[in-house]
């Protein structure tokens, strides 16, 4: 009984310690884990802080260097840009809306135009590089108690014996402010480097990583627990590499991942601090810790271990794929620059060059050469804006620097959008336009909204007709676009109208007007047109006629429709284009004074301007008699 009774105990202590030995063993295993994840998950996302940080400084610089553009393309035609007044009216405004401190043109023999202050510490960097070539960007940090300027510079001209560099300084300060970082990438800090290890930018809190002159002393000072060594860490910082490591600094540990800024020999190196990584791993421990607390039964710790870490790994899982999709959407909308299509043309070689934004907006490449004329010629422009549109690239103004244009473009959809062109108008010192800078705004929607306003303040609304106004423009439209047509306009009056309303009232009254544009609409073509122009009084244009007969049968059978269907009297007077005149007011004229003809000669009839009136009356004939003019 006893042995068996020890055997028990034995048994239990057996399965305690085997328990205890399997507890210790996962809270090993989890240890190591847990640090394997927090190092993974650190690289991870510090790579993709540094991805986003070093294009958005890449993409800070980029719309510095395009204010300069134009000034460069009005430099470059110029002759002697040190004499030019309008010259430096433009580099002050470059210098405002880039908020650069100070912008300098320089020609070859040093002879220099400056607006603004350009630190004399700059003096150096005045008289480096080419005098052609592609645009650079330099930094002078350190300057003046610890002033970091930013220098832009950029060549004028290509001919060698005209060469010519731009300069632009603005304060590292003001750049750093006009950086977009989200408020998830705040921790830590980041510094963006020159070859030599000094720090050019600060991006988020306004600290360095290292309290030294370069990243180079500053890395001898601390300590390297993660990475490559320190050589090898400091050769690819020099030579452009990337990578991560891990460092201590006094009490704190930190990770780090430094990367190529694009575009010039910069370095932008990004450091967190391991404790914000950390926060993600603390519900894993005390679900480790409760569910030990719960039970000393080694199966069902494991498998209630084992299902909460696969719950809270899925979960992990959907949490990041949300949080990456928001990165990613938050990203995109922070790339995206402008939904303005920027532009610039050369007049004189009918290039135009669209830096960004056309076939993003548009949804094709756009033609590079000979515009306005491919535009045209493709059918990238509307055919009603076509005229306008290349006439306003053969004159320009004389007596202005800034103009506007809207015509309609095709889209990706096969659809014509309404752009607003914005222009400015560079010229030489002759006054000739030679560059032409602009943007294309997308006013579709305004144009719309317009348009749908427009078209319900053209109806009259006691009858669903045009009103007067409406009539007139677009019967004038109309004339101006098919003058070499013949077209006919009828004025249209009810005989005895105000008798009518005496005898059956004002609704009555309205009824019958309304009925009659019913009737006529019914009658005619949809490319005709019906206006209210007075009280009882209609006018008809109808486009494209053949002929009088045409006219006068189109007419009787108006005439005839509304007598049998509403028992009322109507008189018609007709004026044809060209014939009895080739304006609005003149066949207007023609067809009223037609219309009291019939009045005067026994009303219900119609008749043509200066020709024999024509009763509704039938005669049983199926021909009419048209009086010649």
């Amino acid at each position: 009984m006893r042995n068996r009774i020890l055997s028990k105990a034995h048994l239990k202590y057996g399965l305690l310690i085997s328990a205890f030995l399997i507890l210790s063993l996962s809270l090993f295993s989890f240890t190591n884990y847990m640090q394997q994840h927090v190092q993974t998950h650190a690289e991870e996302e510090l790579q993709k802080k540094a991805s986003f940080l070093s294009a958005t400084v890449s993409e800070a610089i980029k719309d510095q260097s395009m204010l300069l553009a134009p000034l460069v393309g009005y430099a470059r035609s110029l002759d002697d840009f040190h004499s030019d007044p309008k010259l430096r009216r433009l580099m002050l405004e470059v210098k405002r809306i880039g908020r650069f401190t100070g912008i300098s043109l320089s020609d070859k023999y040093g002879v220099r135009t400056i607006v603004g202050d350009v630190p004399s510490e700059t003096e150096a960097f005045l008289l480096m590089g080419d005098w052609t070539g592609d645009a650079s960007y330099s930094t002078i940090p350190y300057i003046e108690g610890g002033r970091r300027w930013i220098l832009f510079t950029m060549p004028i001209l290509s001919e060698e014996s005209k060469g010519g560099r731009l300069y632009a300084v603005m304060e590292a300060g003001l750049l750093e402010a006009s950086l977009r970082v989200p408020s998830w990438y705040a921790d830590g800090f980041s510094n963006v480097l020159t070859s030599d290890g000094r720090v050019a930018l600060t991006i988020g809190a306004p600290v360095q990583a290292f309290d030294t002159t370069t990243v180079m002393e500053g890395l001898a000072n601390v300590e390297l627990i993660e990475g490559p060594d320190r050589d090898t860490l400091l050769s690819e910082l020099a030579g452009g590499g990337s990578g991560s490591f891990t460092i201590r600094m006094g009490e704190s540990i930190f990770h780090a991942y430094y990367t190529p800024v694009i575009g010039n020999d910069w370095m932008l190196v990004t450091t967190t601090p391991r404790e914000v990584f950390l926060k993600d791993q603390k519900e894993h421990w005390n679900v480790l810790i409760l569910s030990s607390l719960g039970s000393l039964v080694v199966m069902l710790l494991l498998a209630s271990y084992i299902g909460i870490q696969q719950a809270e790994r899925r979960k992990e899982a959907e949490e990041r794929a949300r949080v990456l999709a928001i990165s990613e959407q938050r990203f995109r909308l922070l790339s995206s620059l402008s939904e303005n299509i920027i532009y610039e043309l050369n007049t004189e070689t009918s290039d135009v060059i669209f830096p960004n934004g056309f076939k993003k907006i548009i949804g094709y490449p756009p033609p590079k050469e000979d515009f306005p004329k491919a535009f045209a010629r493709n059918g990238l422009i509307h055919q009603e804006d076509k005229a306008r549109f290349l006439d306003a690239y053969i004159a320009y103004p004389t007596d202005e620097d800034k103009r506007y244009g809207e015509y309609r473009l095709l889209d990706r959809e096969g659809q014509y959008r309404w752009f607003r062109f914005e222009e400015l108008l560079l010229r030489d010192e002759k006054g000739n336009v030679i560059r032409i800078i602009g943007r294309m705004r997308d006013i579709d929607e305004e144009k719309k909204r317009l348009e749908s306003l427009q078209a319900k303040s053209r109806i009259d609304p006691g009858s669903g007709a045009f009103n007067k106004g409406a009539t007139e423009y677009l019967v004038g439209r109309h004339l101006e676009q098919d003058y070499d047509r013949s077209h006919a306009v009828l004025v249209l009056d009810i005989d005895d109208f105000k008798l009518l309303n005496d005898q059956r009232g004002h609704l009555y009254g309205d009824q019958i007007i309304r009925h009659i544009v019913a009737i006529v609409r019914e009658s005619l073509r949809t490319s005709d047109l019906i206006g209210r122009i007075g009280g009882d009084e209609f006018l008809i244009f109808i486009q494209d006629v053949p002929g009088e007969a045409f006219v006068a049968s189109k007419t009787m059978h108006l005439l005839k429709t509304i007598q049998s269907q509403l028992e009322i009297g109507i008189s018609i007077g007709i004026g044809l284009y060209p014939e009895h005149g080739k304006t609005f007011d003149e066949l207007y004229h023609a067809a009223d004074t037609a219309m009291y003809k019939v009045k005067n000669q026994g009303k219900s009839g119609f008749a043509f301007c200066a020709g024999a009136t024509i009763t509704g009356e039938d005669d049983g004939t199926e021909q009419l008699a048209i009086p010649q003019i």
